[in-house]
């Protein structure tokens, strides 16, 4: 989070300045994070759904979930739907940048 919160500074920074160079258009801030879910059987963790808030604040955010492929078809759907139903409700409560995993295979 550090790291992000020094990205946006370090630009906001470059930008104020009145002589503005080459250089310091460069655009260094982190756009999108992949944020990676472990596949437990027991869905989303407390410390996900924080850290994907905290995230969500800062950068476009994508929830992949990790080795989804030693999942059955239908523990991975019962998966994305509780990622969608927790992104869903989070950002109608506030208009952040989450993608939705699509349902399909």
């Amino acid at each position: 989070m550090d790291f992000i919160e020094s990205r946006y500074e370090d630009y906001l920074n470059s930008e104020s300045r009145v002589d503005r160079t080459k250089k310091a258009h460069i655009d260094s801030r982190v756009h999108v994070c992949l944020y990676f879910i472990a596949p437990s059987g027991h869905g989303l963790k407390p410390l996900d759904i924080e850290l994907m808030k905290k995230l969500s604040d800062k950068v476009n955010l994508i929830p992949v979930i990790g080795k989804a492929d030693t999942m059955t078809p239908e523990e991975c759907t019962a998966f994305k739907k509780q990622v969608r139903t927790y992104s869903l409700n989070y950002t109608n409560k506030h208009p952040h940048v989450v993608f939705l995993f699509p349902l399909d295979h």
